[in-house]
């Protein structure tokens, strides 16, 4: 399945991030559009936070294919958390 994705940053304020994410599945008719923020308190240190929600075009899939694509996205954030980490402690 083909997903498409855009992605948007933009710096609000000093220390401060916007986000914009969309993750869709055009085949499947469904997409998790995301806000957030990440917020750099001070230098080193940052907090992204993410607010998804869950559309389906076709009202016959949302009670099977927008729950499998939820917990697709859940797993895709939870691996690049994973990735960012691991890489971020290589350079330490």
């Amino acid at each position: 399945q083909a997903l498409h994705q855009h992605t948007r940053w933009r710096r609000t304020a000093p220390g401060t991030i916007a986000i914009e994410l969309e993750i869709r599945a055009p085949s499947l008719h469904v997409a998790a559009k995301g806000t957030g923020s990440v917020v750099e308190p001070k230098p080193g240190r940052s907090r992204m936070t993410l607010h998804f929600e869950l559309a389906c075009s076709k009202p016959a899939l949302r009670a099977t294919v927008a729950p499998l694509f939820a917990r697709q996205v859940e797993r895709a954030l939870q691996a690049d958390h994973a990735f960012t980490l691991d890489y971020l402690g290589a350079g330490s």
